[in-house]
């Protein structure tokens, strides 16, 4: 049974027989003339099922003013096939729009170009200037701030809950609102309370503001990374999960035995409650103890990892120690920058200056900056073409790729260069001979042991 022949089942079922086709135009103009009557621009994109050129579907069209988007960006371009099975060149898939819109680029992909399950049509893409489209110029969105609760953890937010009203009652809040309340009910408001108004508005704007901070449940790199920390952690998380072990809840044991394994801890299903409860509260006790040394555990454990580096290496270990600081110092720096320059900021180029010989002018549109982009890296990345390398005798015997032959020869120190090159050129080329004690190296063969590899 067609989908055709479904619908129209369907309709006779429901004792309404309608022609499913003539069905769905009359509740598609239906719902057009709903959204023209509460002032919507229209963007319509549908697969027809036959020709969109066809007699009634364009007048269909053309009776709600709607323009064909491919039709108005490309004038030019013939009609193609937008279903792989038709071999008519018909298009039978379109976008339509309302003639206020502004049209900027559109087009089609090849067909199963991008692969989306394989789908026997091709992709139909637009691109609309928002201005027209919602009327305004719709800022983008904003960077989620850094200090905001997470409503998923309702335990936060009864914390958070609890510190406001606790602040509200120390502050009086409700003395002296609700006054205030009758007050501007009967149109008694003073400037008195106007001010008190204010003062209490900042001050409660000072609680949220530590309620945001103090009901956050972490702040991350709080206490810095160091393997007592890690362990200790670990331990606090299989004694954690034993608890629930020796109460009856459901536990993964294979995660206990692999903790149990990393930490050296054989005896934790030996343990009762009542040990498995004394064990954590000892390591809670000890993780705590560790807390307070954190910076100096970290700064040991630096000066461990730059020494197992230095061995694996083959360095210093204060070669690897200015390295990770190096690392550290360049990953702070970024993100600082990260937070200094929210999405708000990170525009793409509007405008690009080009110096020429002796001026300076300024590209705005699309094409200029493309253009001046283009001639940049042409003159930036063509700087060596009237080099002695890339022109005269070198350019002969080397060419593009560099001549193999040529090369072995200016290694070994061999090659005679010509007599017009200039002195300089001649005395590079000397320089780039390879010295005996690396050309007498064996050769690299690239192979890698089990025992490098781990």
């Amino acid at each position: 049974m067609t989908v055709f022949s479904q619908h129209e089942y369907y309709f006779h079922s429901k004792k309404t027989p309608r022609n499913p086709r003539t069905a769905f135009f009359e509740d598609l103009s239906a719902d057009i003339q709903r959204w023209l009557d509460d002032g919507d621009q229209i963007i319509l994109g549908a697969d027809f099922n036959e020709d969109i050129q066809e007699t009634a579907v364009s007048a269909w069209r053309e009776q709600w003013g709607l323009v064909d988007a491919y039709k108005l960006l490309h004038p030019q371009l013939p009609m193609v096939a937008t279903c792989q099975s038709n071999s008519k060149q018909t298009q039978i898939d379109s976008i339509w729009t309302s003639p206020g819109l502004d049209l900027l680029r559109g087009g089609f992909s090849g067909f199963q170009e991008l692969d989306m399950g394989s789908a026997d049509h091709r992709l139909l893409w637009l691109d609309i200037d928002d201005e027209t489209v919602y009327g305004f110029r719709a800022p983008l969105p904003a960077k989620r701030p850094s200090d905001s609760i997470p409503l998923h953890d309702p335990l936060i937010i009864q914390r958070y809950n609890d510190y406001v009203q606790q602040q509200h009652r120390y502050h009086r809040f409700a003395e002296k609102l609700f006054p205030m309340e009758e007050r501007a009910r009967t149109g008694g408001l003073t400037e008195d309370d106007a001010v008190t108004y204010e003062q209490l508005c900042i001050l409660d704007a000072g609680i949220r503001t530590r309620a945001r901070k103090q009901c956050r449940p972490f702040y991350a790199g709080q206490v810095p990374y160091s393997d007592v920390i890690a362990n200790d952690r670990k331990e606090i998380k299989l004694w954690n999960m034993m608890v629930s072990y020796r109460s009856g809840k459901r536990a993964d044991t294979r995660a206990i035995r692999r903790l149990m394994k990393q930490l050296d801890i054989r005896h934790a299903f030996r343990l009762s409650m009542e040990g498995v409860d004394k064990a954590r509260k000892s390591c809670l006790r000890r993780y705590r103890k560790h807390k307070k040394d954190a910076v100096a555990l970290r700064d040991t454990f630096v000066k461990d990892l730059a020494e197992r580096r230095a061995i694996k290496y083959n360095t210093t270990a204060t070669a690897q120690e200015k390295m990770m600081q190096t690392q550290r110092k360049t990953k702070r720096d970024f993100q600082r920058i990260n937070r200094i320059l929210d999405k708000n900021q990170r525009h793409s180029i509007a405008t690009v200056e080009v110096v020429d010989d002796s001026s300076t002018r300024q590209c705005l549109s699309r094409s200029d900056i493309e253009l001046a982009c283009m001639d940049e890296g042409q003159r930036r990345f063509s700087q060596a073409n009237h080099t002695p390398f890339m022109e005269g005798p070198l350019f002969v015997d080397l060419g593009y790729l560099a001549a193999q032959n040529t090369v072995d020869c200016i290694l070994s120190g061999t090659y005679e260069p010509d007599p017009s090159l200039d002195e300089y050129t001649k005395k590079f080329l000397k320089e780039l001979a390879m010295p005996a004690e690396i050309a007498e190296c064996p050769p690299i063969t690239g192979a890698l042991s089990t025992a490098d590899h781990i």
